[in-house]
């Protein structure tokens, strides 16, 4: 029973369309012209939007941007700053300098903004150094010898990317001793370099330590110098009146030597300590904003006018270092705070190969222009198939005889009605063509419109009026 309902079931047939050429002369080869030129731009277009694939890159700026050919004229592709890149995290623990900096700098603590507790890591976008400050300096330095023994500087950046984080460095390691011929000879090097600013900075920390070494003579006796400093001044208000003025330091000086190891407070027997150790304070303070990029009026090592202001001791031999000898580094470069070296993992955009590329552009430029010339078509239908006649099929012998021109029914070829009516048999798309013209035999105009079925059937009952039988042909309207 159910093989029999599905063979007696009516199944739809499988249909073609017929199809009659549209006789508008100029539309065919201004309709491939314009295709052609939108496939050369298609293809054009989805190069851009598929020839390329994403690859991972590291770079050393998070708001890097990629610049293509195709983004002057699709400039919504042109990717924005800080969208190209993934932060780098830092924990706590991990070392870092400046992007021009020379000092090791080593993550002490994450606090996030707004909270209390503190964190093991916080994503790093690039953020400049802009509200740190150097809250906290010990020096322990060996007054027979004119060395640093141990040494920590402890910095704290506040609003760093949502975060506040504290890092600690040392000077030792960058003041370590050298001998006078290998000073001599590095010495001799562009000091306004970034790599000669390291050593340059290094030589006014000797300096300085020379000031300590030359008011004690006696050996075996070490002195310890710790102070915790507050400095309120910050790129942000590098030109503000603590900017310019000296730099204050708010702190305890004590002192151990080896008879008494004990820290001690500086009594007024030794009141002539604090000037060469006020000196390597204020070096220490300037070198660290040196490395922040922190930029103020008041740093000796940017501005020599701020030299008299800061060195207190004009004789000593870190202000003759700092006034005659020392190249200070290029203040114009620190026009801006820096940021911290790290390196961010990019998506940057690469050409495909070559056979990815051409498959590629392919599949989507044939896509795309199948879809519009669909559509196209459709719309050219619609506006030819608005004629009466227009939805029929056209006759056989109609498309047979296509090779009549124009000018021979302009020229008088067809002389008789009979030839005429011929014509308009045979030929109703050329007759199609034509305006008007004279009919020779009785003296009538007669005008001819775009509508082959009338001029056909007009020209048959003119011919036939009052001489023959009425004939009318039926043509078709479409063509």
């Amino acid at each position: 029973m159910q093989l029999h309902f599905l063979f007696t079931m009516s199944i739809p047939e499988i249909e073609y369309a017929l199809t009659r050429k549209i006789q508008w002369r100029l539309l065919a080869p201004i309709s491939y012209a314009v295709a052609f030129i939108v496939i050369i731009f298609l293809t054009i277009l989805n190069v851009a939007l598929v020839g390329y694939e994403t690859i991972n890159v590291f770079q050393n700026d998070f708001n890097a941007t990629q610049t293509l050919w195709f983004h002057g004229f699709l400039p919504y592709a042109k990717p924005k700053p800080g969208t190209l890149c993934d932060p780098h995290l830092f924990d706590v623990g991990d070392h870092f300098r400046t992007h021009k900096g020379f000092l090791d700098w080593t993550i002490r603590s994450i606090v996030e903004a707004g909270s209390d507790a503190s964190t093991s890591g916080f994503p790093y976008k690039g953020g400049p150094l802009t509200n740190c400050e150097l809250i906290k300096t010990m020096i322990d330095v060996d007054v027979t010898w004119g060395q640093v023994q141990e040494s920590a500087i402890v910095l704290e950046c506040g609003n760093l990317d949502g975060f506040t984080i504290q890092a600690s460095a040392s000077l030792t390691p960058f003041v370590a001793h050298t001998s006078t011929k290998v000073d001599n000879f590095l010495q001799s090097y562009d000091l306004a370099a970034i790599d000669a600013r390291r050593y340059a900075l290094r030589l006014l920390f000797l300096y300085a330590l020379e000031d300590v070494k030359n008011r004690y003579h006696m050996a075996n006796v070490t002195y310890h110098l710790e102070s915790a400093l507050t400095t309120p001044c910050s790129g942000v208000m590098a030109q503000t009146e603590c900017g310019r003025k000296a730099p204050k330091f708010n702190g305890t000086v004590g002192y151990s030597w080896s008879l008494n190891p004990f820290p001690r407070v500086f009594v007024h027997a030794l009141h002539d300590i604090d000037t060469p150790f006020w000196n390597l304070l204020q070096s220490v303070y300037a070198a660290v904003r040196v490395d922040l990029g922190i930029n103020t009026l008041n740093n000796p090592l940017l501005h020599k006018e701020a030299i008299p202001m800061v060195i207190q001791e004009p004789k000593s031999a870190l202000y003759n270092a700092l006034t005659y000898n020392i190249k200070s580094p290029d203040s114009e470069s620190l026009s801006d705070p820096h940021s911290i070296q790290a390196e961010y993992l990019c998506k940057n955009q690469q050409l495909k190969s070559t056979g990815s590329l051409i498959v590629s552009v392919l599949v989507a430029v044939i896509s795309m222009f199948s879809g519009g010339w669909a559509v196209y078509l459709s719309i050219i239908s619609t506006l030819a198939k608005r004629s009466p006649g227009a939805n029929s099929c056209q006759a056989h012998h109609e498309v047979s005889y296509r090779k009549l021109r124009h000018y021979d029914i302009e020229k008088g070829d067809v002389e008789d009605i009979d030839s005429l009516e011929t014509a308009v048999w045979k030929f109703p798309s050329d007759i199609d063509r034509v305006k008007r013209f004279d009919w020779a035999r009785n003296g009538r105009r007669l005008y001819i419109g775009r509508r082959p079925s009338f001029v056909a059937d007009e020209i048959v009952r003119v011919a036939t009026s009052g001489e023959s039988q009425s004939r009318r042909t039926s043509v078709d309207s479409s063509f």
